[in-house]
């Protein structure tokens, strides 16, 4: 954006001579005591302003002691009021002060001319091609029949400029080609003439990319999202960088700086710092023991993430995860990022439930999933999982089975940062449907049903004081079908749902529980929160597997913080569910490392 040049406008010609010349125009008489205090300060020839207005702006209060550096830092703000109301010929003609030696008393009187007012009766612009004239003087402040007041004008230049700017016109100039003045009978009338040099709307061709060392420069110039020649507009620099820092592949990521190629198109300069690609993401719980015959154990999650592979912002994930004693899970994740070299992401992935002594249920799916914008994506999803009953227990009660699903999936993503978010929404929605295959126990025969599954995340934050954020989350999962199982059912309770209670406590085929937390920042992602979490469960009626029909709800609530440190984030949480006491608390530990 260029800089307004207005050396000869009504501006300086106004202020040099009321700073230079009547700011020096006044007559002090002293009677030589060192220490007065103020007795009275009037005003004469005011009429605009009235003497109680003008009392209150005056650094000399009544009862004060008097100072001649604040008589002069009173003078200058009379004068700067008169002017920013369109008084522009404003004179103090003298400033009078009487003594009394004796009393040790000041009186003050501010002799003023205000002089007429300055109406702006006739505005041009001059040069606006792109704009309409009639636009550029919908954004002024200043306008026909309005008092003319120089500093608006600076102002209304510079909102000008902006929006020029915001349209791709970063090199327009605009200056202030005329300026007459009528002295009327009422009033000094004031005509400004304005010449805007719009220059050409700029185009992006070169994007110049520095201080990367293992990320690719075709990673970060396609992640910035710039079609070919697009034109320049204000909001692109941010949203380059915004759309960089989301990738959390570097440290830090400059606002991109725009300049000339030879050609005269535009170019743009990213610099960024490459930082830690991988992440490791542990917790350890435990869970004290419910009444004399049982005794605690502790849980746990095992969390890996190799965030760009090769430097081509490939992904590749693995989670172990162990419920109970005798249940665990089993993770694996693979993201292609921009498929052909469109914004279309590949993810592969395949899961493992060992669920006690019941069954071990294994699933592969497949997602495509084409990003509308930074923040916005649309999905389509495919998914097949079989169940294995194990030997004994598992086969007297649960068939095998294998089902096909179809989906589709929907992501907003505006939260200001992934990891410790103050501001934003996090909403994701997955739907499928499909057909169940399940062998009859006991029998060669097979038959179809089918299965429909809904899940829905919406997150909320929003800091309402400072450093002070509240953050709420409601989730929904949802199951359908006309013979569900137990490897069908979700479930509910832990460190990551509902806190308070045992991993995997609760099952059904309808879960929405939410979270409330209150977190108190001690830093970036550093935090002390309070949170209580809510829960609805709907668990059908499966008499074969043991299972009646039930609707619960559950509260937990609890406290816990998280601390950046040299070796990463640390969370500690202490949550209590209904009915528990201190004794029965569940704590879990958490530790995020980048490296």
């Amino acid at each position: 954006m260029c800089p307004v040049n207005l050396s000869n406008r009504l501006l300086d010609k106004f202020l040099l001579l009321f700073f230079l010349f009547y700011f020096t125009n006044y007559s002090i008489a002293s009677n030589g005591a060192s220490v007065f205090k103020v007795s009275s300060i009037k005003f004469e020839g005011n009429r605009f302003f009235s003497t109680t207005r003008l009392l209150s702006e005056l650094s000399i209060k009544r009862g004060s002691v008097f100072l001649d550096s604040l008589l002069t830092c009173d003078i200058r703000k009379i004068m700067k009021m008169y002017i920013d109301n369109a008084y522009l010929n404003i004179q103090i003609d003298s400033v009078g002060l009487e003594k009394d030696s004796i009393k040790g008393s000041i009186d003050i009187v501010f002799h003023l001319n205000e002089g007429k007012l300055f109406v702006l009766r006739n505005l041009e612009i001059e040069g606006c091609r792109y704009f309409k004239m009639e636009d550029l003087l919908s954004i002024m402040t200043a306008g026909v029949g309005k008092p003319f007041v120089p500093v608006t004008l600076e102002l209304d230049i510079e909102k000008m400029l902006q929006h020029y700017d915001k349209e791709g016109f970063p090199l327009a100039k605009i200056k202030v080609k005329d300026v007459n003045l009528l002295d009327a009978q009422e009033e000094v009338s004031v005509s400004v003439k304005i010449e805007v040099d719009e220059g050409e709307r700029l185009r992006i061709s070169d994007i110049t990319v520095e201080g990367n060392k293992t990320t690719k420069d075709y990673v970060i110039v396609r992640e910035a999202r710039l079609s070919w020649h697009q034109f320049y507009e204000t909001n692109l620099l941010k949203k380059i960088k915004r759309r960089l820092d989301r990738l959390q592949l570097f440290s830090q990521v400059s606002l991109p700086e725009l300049y000339l190629n030879e050609k005269g198109d535009g170019g743009l300069l990213i610099k960024v710092t490459e930082g830690n690609y991988n992440n490791f993401d542990g917790m350890v719980g435990y869970m004290p023991e419910q009444n004399s015959k049982s005794t605690g154990y502790i849980v746990g999650m095992v969390k890996l993430q190799f965030r760009n592979l090769f430097g081509t912002g490939r992904k590749f994930g693995t989670r172990w995860y162990k419920e109970t004693k005798y249940s665990q899970e089993i993770e694996f994740q693979y993201l292609e990022p921009w498929l052909f070299s469109y914004p279309v992401n590949l993810q592969v992935g395949f899961f493992q439930r060992k669920q006690d002594t019941t069954f071990i249920k294994n699933k592969y799916d497949i997602s495509l999933n084409s990003m509308i914008n930074e923040e916005f994506s649309l999905g389509t999803l495919y998914s097949y999982s079989d169940i294995y009953p194990s030997t004994g227990y598992g086969e007297k009660i649960l068939p095998k089975s294998r089902t096909n699903d179809f989906g589709f999936s929907i992501l907003y993503d505006s939260r200001d940062m992934p990891v410790s978010p103050t501001e934003g929404i996090l909403y994701s929605t997955e739907y499928y449907a499909g057909i169940k295959r399940v062998e009859e126990l006991g029998k060669h025969s097979a038959s179809k049903v089918s299965v429909q599954k809904l899940k829905l995340d919406l997150s909320y934050f929003i800091m309402l004081l400072e450093k002070q954020v509240l953050a709420l989350s409601l989730y929904i999962r949802d199951v359908k079908g006309s013979r569900l199982d137990v490897s069908d059912l979700l479930r509910l309770g832990g460190a990551t749902t509902l806190r308070g209670y045992k991993e995997g406590q609760f099952l059904g085929s309808r879960l929405i529980w939410m979270n409330f937390e209150y977190r108190f920042l001690a830093g970036d992602m550093s935090f002390f929160n309070i949170f209580l979490d809510a829960a609805y469960i709907h668990q059908p009626d499966i008499p074969e597997e043991g299972l009646i029909l039930l609707e619960l709800k559950r509260i937990g609530y609890g406290i816990g913080m998280q601390v950046e440190t040299a070796i990463g984030l640390i969370g500690v949480s202490i949550a209590l569910g209904e009915r528990d006491t201190f004794s029965n608390a569940k704590v879990h530990i958490r530790l995020v490392n980048e490296f």
